[in-house]
């Protein structure tokens, strides 16, 4: 799950730490891990995602350990990035561009004012951002 919105990350990979453990996905994106009974310690990583570890899981024979490993975002902003995928481009430039035509496009990052993705820092999407994106995609600003 994340730290931040504790939705579960249906991408993870958990698994035990010195150990053989099958990891199964549920369709709710939790997971079924069998382990041998003891102390284990589980690791889980996902794109975007960064590694985290939790040891002393007690795990009983015949029991359901139920356990919970929120995983940090890993968030590099690059300003002018407005939907937060693969830097900026010209999808951003159109996201921007219908942003101030007064349209309301899905795909723009959920956490745009509180990140540094914003150009000129008044935590909105206005034509500084539509020129600055224009001009990195173009390659006449870096």
């Amino acid at each position: 799950m994340t730290d931040r919105s504790y939705s579960l990350i249906s991408a993870a990979l958990v698994a035990t730490i010195g150990g053989t453990a099958v990891n199964i996905p549920v369709t709710d994106g939790s997971f079924v891990l069998a382990a041998n009974p003891g102390l284990v310690a589980l690791a889980s990583s996902a794109g975007g995602y960064s590694s985290a570890y939790v040891s002393d899981v007690a795990v009983r024979a015949g029991e359901t350990t139920t356990i919970s490993i929120p995983m940090s975002a890993v968030t590099t902003v690059i300003k002018g990035d407005i939907d937060g995928v693969n830097g900026v481009t010209i999808t951003d430039a159109i996201l921007a561009m219908q942003a101030v035509a007064g349209q309301s496009p899905a795909g723009i990052r959920n956490d745009y004012a509180a990140s540094d993705a914003d150009v000129d820092g008044d935590n909105r999407i206005g034509v500084a951002e539509v020129i600055f994106i224009l001009q990195t995609v173009a390659g006449t600003r870096n």
